[in-house]
């Protein structure tokens, strides 16, 4: 039976679509899930459907237009967070990219929830010496390496250790 990935999208996410794709590319079965404020049954049915799965995918985009902030409108959708909270409790793999990560960093998903260390984002400005060189977003691919046992995650575990 193929795995299942949850993909949930808010109003103004993007990038849904390319992800859903590449999940069924690798042989999974994906699962786009709605969540919208005003509609508690289907916030409510989704939650419970994104339990069930096997993991999740947040993708990036624009929820909400991020008017209060990046990631905290669709972190305070409560059916959404218990649902992604739940995932990451159990050891379910949740990768999120860009927006995804912000919602992610809103909800303090990166670390079980009685850690005693957490993750922040930055502001988004690069500086040396003190001086601000700029403060927008930095379009360039970046090439990282792998430095852990890759075992530790499923994300790693088709990596050698040491392999950019």
């Amino acid at each position: 039976m193929k795995p299942v990935i949850a993909v949930p999208y808010f109003p103004g996410s993007n990038g849904d679509t390319d992800a859903i794709e590449r999940i069924e590319e690798f042989g999974m079965k994906a699962e786009p899930l709605y969540f919208h404020f005003g509609d508690e049954k289907r916030l409510t049915d989704n939650a419970a459907s994104m339990k069930q799965m096997d993991g999740a995918f947040l993708c990036g985009g624009f929820p909400y237009e991020d008017r209060l902030g990046f990631g905290r409108v669709p972190a305070k959708i409560k059916q959404y967070a218990d649902a992604v909270r739940d995932m990451v409790d159990r050891g379910k793999p949740v990768l999120a990219v860009c927006s995804g990560a912000q919602i992610a960093n809103a909800m303090d998903l990166a670390f079980p929830k009685d850690a005693s260390y957490t993750a922040k984002l930055l502001p988004n400005i690069c500086d040396r010496d003190g001086e601000i060189v700029y403060s927008k977003f930095l379009d360039k691919v970046v090439y990282t390496k792998l430095i852990c046992d890759p075992e530790r995650t499923a994300f790693t575990r088709s990596y050698e250790n040491g392999e950019v």
